[in-house]
C-alpha cells in the first residue's frame, strides 16, 4: 500500500470478535478508525435496540454524527460494518454523504432469521457477506474465523472435562440442560460461563420463555465480559469444548473454529457442521437430543485427530479480512 488508507470500522463489542479483525486490518497496513455499532453499551440501550431499533434512532443519529465529525479528515477508503446492531438505512446514507468515495462493505454476523433489520440495512452497501449456508440474493458467503492466539494454545494440565463460554439465550440454556442430562455423571469437571449483561433482557426472557428463570438459576448468569486471555486460559485447561448455537442459526460459530485451531474436541448442537471440510467424527460430536452412544469414536478415542493445514488456513482471521476488504 503506497499511502496509509483509513478504514472506518463499525462492529459489535462482543468478546474479542471486532478486535481480532481490527488488529489484522492494522497488520495489513491500514489506519483503523474503530467504533461500536451501538451508541451506548448500557443494559437499557441494548434492550431498547434489540426490542425496537427505530425507537433508539435519535441517539444513534447523534452517535453517527459524532463518528463523522471525528473521522471526516481521515483518508477513508472503506467503511466496514459488522452487524450494525443500532444502525438503520438512514444512518448508512449519512455515512455515504460524508464519505462519497469510500467503498461500503457489510458483514451480517447473525442469522438472517434473527437479524430482522439486516437485510434492509444491507441494501445500502456495495458488497455484502453472510456466514450461513443458506443463500440470499446479493450476499456472498464468508465463513467466520478464529483468532491466531487459539492456534498457539499451550498444553496445560487439564482441569476441566468440559467448558462453555457464551451468551445465555433461552435456546442455549435448554440445549445445555438436555446435554448435561444425557451425559449424566460423565465429565463432572465443568466450566460454564453463560453471559447476559442486561437485566432487562433477563426479565424479557423470563416472561417470554417458560422455564428460563429455573435454568438461569441452575447455570448461573454472568454479567461481566470475559477477556480473550481468560478464554485462552480456560481452553488450555479443558479437554472438550461445548457449542450451543442460537436458535434459527445454521452457520458456524466462532467456538467451532476456535476448537479446530486449538485442537480441542467439540460437542455441538449444530447439525450442519458435518457438511464442512474440517469435520471428523473423532473430533466433533453432534448432539441431537437422543441418548448418547459412548462407544462412538469421539468418546472412545480421546486424542484429537489433526486437520490439514490448508483447511485450517481457510478459517483464519487473515483469510476473513482479505476477502472482506477484497484484497
Amino acid at each position: 500500500m503506497d499511502s496509509k488508507e483509513s478504514i472506518l470500522f463499525i462492529r459489535p463489542e462482543f468478546f474479542y470478535f471486532g478486535k481480532s479483525i481490527e488488529v489484522e486490518m492494522a497488520r495489513l497496513g491500514y489506519e483503523v478508525l474503530s467504533y461500536s455499532d451501538r451508541p451506548k453499551e448500557s443494559g437499557f440501550a441494548k434492550a431498547m435496540i434489540r426490542l425496537c431499533r427505530p425507537l433508539y434512532a435519535g441517539p444513534t443519529s447523534a452517535y453517527v454524527k459524532r463518528i463523522i465529525a471525528e473521522t471526516k479528515n481521515h483518508p477513508v477508503s472503506k467503511v466496514v460494518v459488522i452487524l450494525g446492531q443500532a444502525l438503520l438505512p438512514r444512518h448508512i446514507r449519512m455515512l455515504r454523504q460524508a464519505f462519497p468515495k469510500a467503498e461500503f462493505v457489510y458483514y451480517l454476523w447473525d442469522s438472517m432469521k434473527n437479524a430482522k433489520y439486516g437485510r434492509r440495512l444491507s441494501l445500502e452497501f456495495d458488497r455484502r457477506y453472510y456466514f450461513e449456508s443458506d443463500g440470499y440474493d446479493g450476499f456472498e458467503r464468508l465463513e467466520n474465523f478464529f483468532d491466531p492466539a487459539f492456534a498457539e494454545l499451550p498444553e496445560n494440565e487439564k482441569k476441566y472435562d468440559l467448558a462453555y463460554i457464551g451468551t445465555a439465550y433461552p435456546a442455549k440454556l435448554k440445549e445445555a440442560d438436555r446435554l448435561f442430562r444425557s451425559l449424566g455423571d460423565r465429565y463432572p469437571a465443568r466450566y460454564l460461563y453463560f453471559y447476559l449483561p442486561s437485566p432487562l433482557m433477563r426479565i424479557f426472557f423470563t416472561i417470554t420463555h417458560p422455564g428460563y428463570r429455573k435454568l438461569a438459576k441452575r447455570f448461573g448468569l454472568q454479567t461481566q465480559k470475559i477477556s480473550k486471555e481468560e478464554v485462552l486460559s480456560i481452553y488450555s485447561q479443558t479437554k472438550i469444548l461445548l457449542d450451543f448455537p442460537r436458535a434459527n442459526q445454521n452457520g458456524l460459530t466462532m467456538r467451532t473454529l476456535e476448537s479446530m485451531a486449538a485442537k480441542k474436541k467439540l460437542i455441538t448442537t449444530n447439525p450442519t457442521v458435518v457438511s464442512y471440510d474440517f469435520y471428523n467424527k473423532e473430533n466433533i460430536y453432534v448432539f441431537d437430543g437422543r441418548p448418547i452412544d459412548f462407544d462412538q469414536d469421539f468418546f472412545a478415542k480421546p486424542a484429537y485427530s489433526a486437520v490439514k493445514k490448508e483447511i485450517v488456513d481457510r478459517y483464519t482471521v487473515h483469510h476473513f479480512v482479505t476477502v472482506l476488504l477484497n484484497l
